[in-house]
């Protein structure tokens, strides 16, 4: 039989047969009942299975399901690599447990172990939205086994992965992209794609595209504060192409967490009144427990006047309340609780010519999680400042708790809006 086409109701075989849900397929020596919303497919002679085939025909359900390896995934989630022990030993020898994180994959074709073997060639598509698509994070196509396991046929665990210093980390010693590759990186909005199934008696095309979706979208605001006024000879602390790359890399991060950006991104003078080389970000107040906002950080923040949900602004010195120049600083309630600094929370401050690639992210990660730091090294939201590179075990990952306590604080401050 030639497959010769699909529509909303079944399956086009050939000019004279349609295979259509819950209902008979008349063939010349037999009946068959195809219901495309339940994979075990059965037949009228009441044989239930999973791989059908008739004459040459062949219908093979391929399958992308969760770390049980019984339930079919609809949608996908990019991996934290947070959880204890999934990631082993010191860079570059870094072993990534890919079972351990709670995300992890594999692709199945149920009851299909009498093929012996099957080869699948799977990638990952972009965002097709022009707002957020990046060639980027496009993984080219990669051959991946699947073996023998009871009565199907199924692949070693597998992992999205939001940047390239991931996908490319070597997993069971195999190349980036080369066959059996076992992580792939994409970007929300993206989708993980499986397009050819081969063995040892076919050869065919398929089509199985799994979203990678963002839950949410967060607007934010950004502004490159010069030193003085231009006409004063005021100098920008980074360039836009910067900002952009660090933006990026927040994307990236927050992707963790099903949380995506978008952003404005806008330069301004300081205010006459805000001496930027010299000022005080917040202090702490003696006479109460919580730290405060400073009156000249409060000024910057009034001149600056954002509406959007968080604002970052980047200058060129930050001086905290004990006299030292922190990469940045962010104002969220649960440190900044006093009553009247109530209206200058959801701002963070990065100083642009002292910040890693991470310290965006890490500053926005206190504003979405309204949270502190933490201890351990390959967490984003450690304390004593960010890594300087990228690699597998950078302060980037996110704990499962900080991923739902941003959806927590995002939900409420969605709740406020009018």
């Amino acid at each position: 039989w030639n497959i010769t086409g699909m529509n909303d109701d079944g399956l086009l075989i050939g000019t004279g047969y349609k295979i259509v849900p819950g209902q008979e397929a008349k063939t010349d020596d037999g009946e068959w009942i195809i219901d495309f919303k339940n994979p075990q497919y059965s037949t009228t002679q009441g044989q239930p299975t999973s791989a059908i085939q008739h004459h040459g025909f062949l219908m093979l359900p391929v399958e992308v399901v969760d770390s049980s390896r019984t339930s079919p995934l609809r949608n996908l989630k990019v991996a934290k690599l947070s959880n204890a022990d999934a990631l082993d030993g010191s860079y570059p020898s870094t072993k990534v447990n890919i079972n351990i994180d709670p995300d992890h994959f594999y692709i199945r074709i149920p009851n299909g172990a009498f093929l012996g073997k099957a080869t699948v060639t799977v990638e990952t598509m972009e965002n097709p939205d022009p707002a957020f698509r990046d060639s980027k994070y496009k993984n080219p196509p990669v051959q991946v086994d699947l073996e023998p396991s009871g009565n199907d046929l199924i692949s070693k665990s597998l992992l999205l992965m939001s940047d390239q210093a991931d996908d490319g980390h070597r997993v069971d010693g195999i190349e980036d992209d080369a066959p059996n590759d076992r992580t792939f990186i994409v970007q929300l909005g993206g989708s993980f794609v499986i397009r050819n199934i081969k063995t040892d008696k076919l050869d065919s095309k398929v089509y199985v595209a799994i979203p990678v979706p963002a839950s949410r979208t967060v607007d934010v605001a950004v502004i490159i504060m010069r030193d003085e006024p231009l006409e004063n000879g005021g100098k920008l602390p980074i360039t836009e192409a910067e900002v952009l790359d660090n933006l990026k890399v927040m994307r990236e991060r927050f992707a963790q967490a099903q949380v995506n950006f978008t952003w404005t991104i806008t330069t301004k003078d300081a205010p006459l009144a805000a001496k930027l080389w010299n000022m005080e970000f917040c202090y702490e107040d003696k006479t109460a427990t919580e730290d405060r906002i400073s009156e000249e950080a409060k000024l910057l923040i009034e001149k600056i006047n954002s509406s959007a949900s968080y604002t970052i602004c980047y200058v060129n010195q930050i001086k905290d309340k004990k006299d030292r120049f922190p990469r940045g600083v962010a104002f969220f309630p649960k440190t900044y609780s006093h009553p009247d600094d109530k209206d200058y929370l959801n701002h963070c401050f990065i100083d642009g010519e002292r910040k890693t690639m991470f310290t965006l992210a890490h500053e926005m990660g206190h504003l979405l999680t309204n949270d502190g730091h933490t201890k351990h090294l390959f967490l984003l939201m450690r304390g004593g400042g960010t890594s300087d590179n990228n690699n597998i075990v950078s302060s980037k990952r996110l704990l499962p708790d900080q991923a739902d306590a941003i959806h927590t604080n995002l939900a409420k401050k969605e709740s406020s809006v009018p």
